[in-house]
């Protein structure tokens, strides 16, 4: 959840609205949600915090959204939309959060996509 809140405090685009929230803001959670289970749950890959921190900065810069405004989005994550999102990804990307195989074999295909999830892996 802590990922979540820093990431609305430091992420903006146009209002364009999963729950009065910038899509691209949403995007960009799911995407570092999912870039941290892969590399919290698999022993081949680590969270690159700090590619995910710095691209969290440029869409801050890009935003033309003040710090207030970055501020008051921590509260509007939907969370059931949220799990709701997160569900359908393990579905298509044939992810089992508990099952560390599934979790590399995903995060193995999304290096080799060039995805942002891929950019937020390291390999060990």
């Amino acid at each position: 959840m802590r990922a979540f809140v820093a990431l609305f405090l430091t992420a903006g685009m146009a209002l364009a609205d999963v729950n009065g929230i910038p899509q691209a803001i949403y995007d960009h959670t799911l995407d570092r949600f999912l870039a941290e289970q892969i590399g919290t749950g698999c022993a081949d890959f680590s969270f690159d915090r700090d590619r995910a921190d710095a691209d969290s900065q440029l869409v801050e810069a890009s935003s033309g959204l003040d710090a207030q405004t970055l501020a008051g989005l921590a509260g509007l994550m939907p969370m059931d939309r949220l799990a709701s999102d997160l569900s359908r990804l393990y579905g298509a990307k044939k992810i089992d959060p508990t099952d560390p195989k599934t979790l590399c074999a995903a995060g193995r295909a999304e290096v080799v996509a060039g995805s942002a999830i891929g950019s937020y892996l390291k390999a060990k």
